[in-house]
């Protein structure tokens, strides 16, 4: 439990008057108990405010003199989304162990930082290398000479290939896989040859990783995901593509090698983008969009078509299927016309 100062103090909030309280937890407003934090970040949960069980609320400043005359302990703070994250920080930190469980399989070269906790049925492998506070749950693969930086965690079941580099801060959600081979591949004769890929996959610092999403190493240089960029689940991303810092990925996406996305890019749901393409910085890619070729920087592009009343699409997929045909009897219209003028 904390006090109630300790926790103002921690997200530099102002007390809406003075309390002495013990805090065992936060949690929703709808959930919360006597001795809980809650929050309050929008004003249609206004209800939900009012009678909450709460003890203290957390509220942005900028709605203060929507709550003057409820007669409830709020702190005032200036983010409400940083604030709260703070508070959970405070909680989890309590339950934190550092430990390395006996029944795994750990390479004796292997270097260990400081405070790391390494669950069950964990394979290292040789020469690899995990920074402070690491956190690797249960059934992960650590290939050979791998880095992963201080602070990161790994979730149970990721792979992580040989050679790759993970950077600080790092969150790879479960069953992610780093490193795998890209799809590359040369026909010759009547066979198919695979084409090797002796390269790895380098991570930058705050990089998050969504579950089930795989990156593809490199043929011989480095798949590129810079720092701060945020991956969600389900994505593809395929060998040598180059993602820039601050960028943005919903699921389903896939991204084929050799493409370089720039800086601070959002990329919906459900895209495909084709490979060794240039997409530049603060790009938005709506959701279901196919992109086949490069994009300038700022800006905001979409290609899918909604959906709409099934008879209508049918009908207008009628038309197109007929769209050259229609183009070339407006062509030649126009033809007339113009002979005709000119008469």
């Amino acid at each position: 439990m904390y006090d109630i100062n300790e926790i103002c103090e921690k997200v530099n909030g102002v007390f809406s008057k003075k309390i002495c309280i013990k805090i065992s937890r936060i949690n929703s407003l709808k959930s919360a108990k006597e001795n809980e934090i809650s929050f309050f970040s929008d004003l249609k949960y206004f209800d939900d405010l009012k009678q909450s069980k709460a003890s203290v609320f957390l509220i942005s400043n900028s709605l203060k003199s929507k709550v003057e005359n409820l007669d409830l302990n709020f702190i005032f703070v200036k983010d409400i989304t940083i604030a709260t994250n703070a508070i959970i920080d405070m909680f989890m930190s309590e339950n934190e162990t550092y430990e390395i469980n006996q029944d795994n399989k750990i390479a004796e070269n292997f270097v260990k930082g400081k405070n790391c906790f390494i669950d069950s049925f964990v394979k290292i492998n040789s020469n690899s290398k995990i920074g402070d506070n690491v956190k690797i749950f249960s059934n992960c693969h650590i290939g050979k000479n791998v880095i992963i930086g201080d602070n990161s965690i790994i979730y149970p079941g990721v792979k992580i290939y040989d050679n790759s580099l993970i950077g600080e801060n790092n969150i790879i959600h479960s069953n992610a896989v780093i490193g795998s081979d890209g799809f590359g591949f040369a026909f010759e004769d009547n066979t198919i040859q695979k084409v090797k890929h002796i390269g790895n996959v380098i991570t930058g610092n705050h990089v998050e990783i969504g579950a089930n999403t795989c990156i593809d190493r490199s043929t011989f240089d480095s798949t590129l995901i810079s720092d701060f960029v945020k991956i969600d689940n389900l994505v593809q991303i395929g060998h040598n593509v180059e993602i820039g810092s601050y960028t943005m990925i919903a699921g389903n996406v896939a991204i084929a090698g050799s493409t370089k996305i720039g800086k601070s890019c959002l990329i919906g749901g459900n895209s495909s983008i084709a490979g060794h393409l240039n997409i530049g910085d603060n790009v938005k890619i709506a959701g279901h969009s196919g992109i086949g070729s490069n994009i300038i920087s700022d800006s905001i592009v979409q290609s899918s078509l909604f959906a709409y009343d099934l008879k209508k699409f049918q009908r207008s997929n009628v038309f197109f299927k007929r769209l050259p045909e229609i183009v070339k009897k407006i062509e030649n219209i126009e033809k007339k016309i113009e002979s005709k003028d000119n008469k």
